[in-house]
């Protein structure tokens, strides 16, 4: 999870009802956890996988890193299954700068 150059990370878990957060530090063999903090998410918070209020899971996702007292600037986040569209698609060879467009050309599908 931890690549050589960073030697740590966060990890961030937002889901309907918390957002749970980790602090990983690179051990000899293994990331090691150096802290963690859960919060409560209000009620309404997150609807049907959406983010509803922004600013409130903003303030919570602000006030867990603060718990934490960390100045690391690498976070994996936590997505759910539903949250992510996988699809496979086939395209002539192209330049960086078409392929660019081309992507965002087919994410907009969906």
């Amino acid at each position: 999870m931890l690549s050589i150059n960073k030697k740590s990370a966060l990890g961030l878990d937002i889901g309907t009802s918390f957002v749970k957060l980790v602090e990983l530090t690179q051990g000899f063999r293994k990331p090691d956890l150096t802290s963690m903090a859960i919060a409560p998410l209000p009620d309404g918070t997150i609807v049907d996988g959406l983010v509803s209020d922004k600013e409130t899971l903003k303030s919570v996702i602000g006030d867990l890193i603060k718990s934490v007292n960390t100045t690391i600037k690498h976070v994996g986040i936590a997505l759910s299954q539903g949250a992510v569209i996988v699809t496979k698609i086939t395209i002539p060879e192209m330049s960086d700068d078409e392929l660019n467009e081309h992507i965002i050309w087919e994410a907009e599908q969906y």
